[in-house]
C-alpha cells in the first residue's frame, strides 16, 4: 500500500518513538540494592525501600542481596545483573523469594545461589539475556517452582544451571539454549526436575548441553525431548541415568547427525509412562542399519541403553502405553541405508505396546543380555520370535 510523504514521516516518527520506548524502558516503582552486602529485607539497602509486589527491583551495583530465615521476598520483576559493567547476586540460604518475573544476567553477569528455601516465579525466567548477558543459577537445596517457561540462555546470552540438589518445577517450557543463544543445565546428587511441557536442549539454532551427573537425579517431561542441531547429552555417572516421559503424547526427538555430541544415550534408560486411551508416544530412530552385527551396538551409532515401555504393568487413563518409531529426521546423512533404533535393554511392560504399523516399518534391535534380536510385533517373551 503507497503511502503520501507526510504520512509516511508520521509512520516513521511513530516507529522511532516505539523503538526508543522498548529499547529504553523505565518502570514506576523502580528500587535498586546500594550496599555491598546484606539482607533483603533491610529498607536502608534499597535506594526507595523493600521492593513491593508492583515494584522492579535491581541487583546490578556488584552487591549481593542476601534471603534468608524465614524472610518473604516479593517484586514484580527481579534483575540480577542489569547492563554492561553492573553485575549482582542474590544468595538464598531460607525463606520464600515470589517475582512476577526473573532475570539472571540480563546484559552483565548475574548471579543467583540458592541453598534452601523456595524461588516461585509466577512469570518466565531466563538465565542469561542478550548478547553481554551471562547468567547463572546454581542450586544446591530448596525449591526452584517457575510457572511459565525457563530459558538459560536466550536473547544471543548465555546462561548456566547446575541444580546440585533440591527441586526444580516448571510449569511449561525448560529451553537450555535458545535460539541463537548458548545455555548449560547440569543434573547431580539426588535433585530432581519436573518439566510439564517440552524440555528443548539446543533450541532451534540454539546451543544447549545437557549433562546428567548421577544415577540417583530424577528428571520428568511431559509433552517432549527434543535435541536440537547443535545439541550435546551426556551422563558422567557409570550407573547411568533415567529420563521418564510422563505426557499421553509424549515425543522424544534428536535433530543431531554427530553421534559423539549424543553419547549419554549410551547409559540412559528412557522410560515412557502415563497411557490414555487414544494417545500415542513417539520417539525418534537415530541408528545406522546393520542388522543383528553386534558391533552395530556400539556407542556410535546412536545406542540407547535402556528402553521401558509402561510402568509397573499398570495401565493409566484408560488405555495402554503406546510407543510409535519414527524416522523424521536425517541423523545420518551419509548413511544410503534405514536408520533404526538399537537398544541394550528392552522392557514392555504389562500396558506397555508398540504401534504395530511403525514396527513392521522400522527396525528395533536389542539385546537383553544375549544375542541381538529383532523386535517383532508379538514378540511376547522377548526372544525375537514371535510367540
Amino acid at each position: 500500500m503507497s503511502r503520501t510523504a507526510s504520512g509516511g514521516s508520521s509512520v516513521a516518527s511513530l516507529a522511532s518513538l516505539v523503538l526508543l520506548t522498548c529499547t529504553f524502558p523505565t518502570y514506576a516503582g523502580d528500587t535498586r540494592w546500594n550496599v555491598q552486602s546484606g539482607d533483603w529485607d533491610s529498607a536502608g539497602n534499597w535506594t526507595a525501600g523493600i521492593p513491593e509486589s508492583d515494584d522492579v527491583a535491581f541487583v546490578r551495583n556488584g552487591g549481593t542481596a542476601s534471603i534468608s530465615g524465614e524472610m518473604s521476598a516479593v517484586s514484580a520483576t527481579l534483575f540480577v545483573g542489569h547492563s554492561q559493567g553492573q553485575s549482582g547476586q542474590v544468595t538464598q540460604s531460607g525463606g520464600t523469594n515470589s517475582p512476577g518475573g526473573l532475570y539472571v544476567g540480563y546484559g552483565e553477569e548475574g548471579t543467583y545461589l540458592l541453598s534452601a528455601g523456595e524461588l516461585s516465579v509466577s512469570g518466565s525466567t531466563i538465565i542469561g539475556y542478550e548478547p553481554s548477558g551471562d547468567g547463572d543459577l546454581t542450586q544446591s537445596g530448596g525449591t526452584v517452582s517457575v510457572s511459565r517457561a525457563l530459558s538459560i540462555g536466550a536473547g544471543y546470552g548465555s546462561g548456566t544451571y547446575n541444580l546440585n540438589g533440591g527441586t526444580c518445577e516448571v510449569t511449561e517450557d525448560l529451553v537450555v539454549g535458545k535460539v541463537g543463544s548458548s545455555g548449560y543445565m547440569g543434573i547431580s546428587g539426588t535433585a530432581t526436575c519436573t518439566v510439564t511441557e517440552y524440555l528443548y536442549v539446543g533450541q532451534s539454532e540454539g546451543t544447549g548441553t545437557l549433562e546428567l551427573k548421577s544415577s540417583d537425579v530424577t528428571l520428568q517431561v511431559g509433552d517432549g525431548l527434543q535435541f536440537g542441531t547443535n545439541s550435546t547429552f551426556s551422563i558422567s555417572d557409570e550407573g547411568g541415568a533415567t529420563i521418564t516421559m510422563t505426557g499421553c503424547n509424549s515425543a522424544v526427538e534428536v535433530w543431531n547427525t554427530d553421534s559423539d555430541d549424543m553419547d549419554g544415550f549410551g547409559r540412559l534408560t528412557l522410560v515412557f509412562e502415563g497411557a490414555h486411551a487414544t494417545g500415542t508416544k513417539k520417539l525418534e530412530l537415530a541408528g545406522k542399519d546393520e542388522g543383528l552385527d553386534a558391533s552395530a551396538f556400539d556407542s556410535d551409532n546412536f545406542v540407547l541403553d535402556g528402553l521401558q515401555v509402561g510402568k509397573d504393568g499398570v495401565g493409566q487413563w484408560g488405555g495402554p502405553v503406546r510407543l510409535e518409531v519414527i524416522d523424521d529426521f536425517d541423523n545420518q546423512p551419509g548413511w544410503v541405508g534405514d536408520e533404526v533404533l538399537y537398544v541394550n535393554t528392552l522392557d514392555i511392560q504389562q500396558d506397555g505396546t508398540f504401534d504395530q504399523e511403525s514396527v513392521d516399518d522400522n527396525a528395533i534391535y536389542y539385546k537383553n543380555g544375549g544375542d541381538p534380536k529383532r523386535l517383532y510385533m508379538g514378540d511376547a517373551t522377548l526372544d525375537g520370535m514371535v510367540n
